[in-house]
């Protein structure tokens, strides 16, 4: 092994975890908790506080600096195709919601019935039955 090593032969990567390694790790986990910890109630008032860190990011960040066995993490590949299914299924959920309002909304102006006649008489918003002083 020494051999190869000194002939360039194998890339070595040897990264010492002594006691000041340990506390420097220590100290960025602390940094994201204390930034994540104070802007976390800001968020209702601006959803967009978050937007300066890569949030995506975090999860690899802290499982590195806590030394989780690396098999146990997704690929950022992985990542990406789980943020993509999650926006999609948002965006179902919203269509859902609001073709439920619109069909509620029908509802409270007597019905689909009631929705053609108002269509087919070109109310221009005006209930059926009402007209225009002239």
């Amino acid at each position: 092994l020494i051999d190869a090593i000194e002939k360039g032969e194998v890339d070595l990567d040897l990264e010492f975890e002594g006691p000041l390694a340990m506390t420097e790790k220590r100290s960025e986990l602390r940094a994201v908790d204390e930034t994540l910890n104070r802007l976390a109630p800001m968020i209702q008032v601006d959803e967009g506080i978050l937007d300066p860190i890569k949030t995506e990011e975090i999860g690899f960040f802290v499982a590195d600096r806590t030394n989780l066995d690396p098999s146990l993490l997704r690929t950022k590949d992985e990542v990406a195709e789980r943020a993509t299914a999650r926006k999609e299924a948002r965006a179902q959920a919203e269509q859902g919601l609001q073709f439920k309002q619109f069909m509620e909304a029908i509802g409270k102006v007597g019905g689909v019935a009631k929705l053609l006649e108002v269509m087919q008489q070109g109310g221009g918003g005006q209930p059926a039955g009402e007209e225009e002083a002239l």
